[in-house]
């Protein structure tokens, strides 16, 4: 195995990048009443939002931050009577703000805040003052909400707000229920969830002539500034392979994938014909040109960390591999090959823009790719990285031996 340090760090941020859809529809008041967490949206177009630099947004679905606090729970209100309803108050509650781990809003105390300001939606409103509701004294208090639920209109959020009554001797103060919008107006959606599931595409791009295409895998962990790997399969694969990078790694990790798919090539050897592949030259060519597009490609959609592109491949995609460390080592932060090498005249070659990062893995029993070679690899990689030649050797008894050649 030889390695010169590849590294893997996912940065957090905005998460942006996802397919969302509303879960299922809220019908009862119950479920809302009985603690039942809920999405609440205008008419199944946009939802409300809170994040943590303190927006406080409407947005269409697509556009909400998969890490928003964007759940909502009541908490029935039982402090005292309120004029109106029945005793104790009837249908009065908080609202808490929360995200999807139940977490509260972290700029309240007491583990979260509440929905104290209006929500407008474009024919949806739930009515309160902006500053919330305010006890005798003017201290700053969570505000209080009636609700209730039509099930041809949907659910009504009315701010319950203190008035006074100054007629004569008989000086009252008491919580009313109002709503300064019309009817039509006052009422929304409600939603269990906000479904939110990875990106997972094929893209067809033209590069030059060729119509070519790559897998897409954009995990929902993946936000602005994430990394991005290109995957190559071997010979005879394709890119729905999804190899040999696998997508729960990028679940993990929060990166992006590119899986491109291989031209229809000749390969005498092995396959005896025709098989998808990639003509892993060390030259640029329509191969790398492609790569290079995907890049480009996938970065006009997504804010990927142009220091953090890296690639991989197995079998003739680690063949590929190796060739664009010599032809793009200025794209790419580091290469991985898994049993690939470059198999003709590797000695030839020119070497790359800049030394970079490599681990190659190989199984001791390839008989196809052979193993017996790599002695020869591992020292023309060394030699063209400027590597130590003397490596740091760490063996497991009937598992592996790894050979680490330290940068020069």
């Amino acid at each position: 195995m030889l390695t010169l340090a590849l590294l893997f760090v996912a940065v957090g941020g905005a998460k942006i990048y996802a397919s969302k859809s509303f879960g299922d529809a809220i019908t009862s008041l119950d479920y809302i009443t009985g603690g039942g967490k809920f999405v609440i949206s205008d008419n199944g177009t946009k939802a409300k939002y809170f994040f943590t630099n303190n927006e406080n947004e409407n947005a269409a679905l697509a556009n909400v931050p998969n890490d928003a606090y964007y759940y909502f729970t009541l908490e029935k209100y039982t402090d005292g009577d309120i004029p109106n309803t029945t005793n104790p108050a009837d249908n009065i509650y908080k609202i808490k703000i929360t995200n999807a781990a139940g977490e509260g809003y972290p700029r309240g105390t007491s583990g979260g805040c509440y929905l104290n300001a209006i929500l407008n939606f474009n024919n949806a409103v739930i009515a309160g003052p902006e500053a919330g509701w305010s006890n005798v004294g003017n201290e700053l208090k969570d505000a209080l909400w009636y609700v209730s639920y039509d099930k041809e209109k949907g659910f009504s959020f009315q701010n319950v707000y203190r008035s006074e009554n100054t007629g004569g001797n008989d000086n009252k103060t008491w919580l009313s229920i109002g709503n300064n919008f019309e009817s039509s107006q006052q009422y929304l959606k409600l939603y269990k969830s906000i479904d939110v599931t990875p990106e997972d595409e094929n893209v067809n791009i033209t590069v030059g002539s060729d119509a070519r295409n790559y897998q897409l895998y954009v995990p929902v962990n993946a936000g602005a500034n994430c990394p991005l790997v290109i995957s190559l399969h071997g010979a005879n694969g394709a890119s729905t392979n999804y190899s040999p990078f696998k997508k729960s790694v990028a679940d993990a990790e929060g990166c992006i994938v590119a899986y491109p798919q291989g031209k229809v090539t000749n390969f005498p050897i092995g396959f005896g014909g025709d098989a998808t592949g990639w003509t892993a030259s060390g030259e640029d060519n329509f191969d790398v040109d492609f790569i290079k597009a995907v890049i480009e490609d996938v970065a006009s959609k997504y804010q990927i960390d142009r220091k953090r592109i890296y690639c991989c491949g197995f079998s003739n995609g680690g063949m590929m591999t190796y060739a664009l460390s010599n032809t793009c080592s200025d794209i790419f932060a580091a290469f991985a090959s898994i049993s690939g090498y470059p198999i003709n005249e590797f000695h030839l070659r020119h070497a790359g823009a800049r030394p970079v990062p490599f681990l190659h893995i190989h199984g001791k029993a390839d008989n196809f790719v052979l193993y017996s070679k790599m002695p020869t690899i591992v020292d023309e990689m060394v030699a063209r990285l400027g590597a130590n030649p003397v490596p740091t050797t760490t063996t497991v008894d009937g598992k592996y031996t790894k050979n680490v050649y330290q940068a020069g």
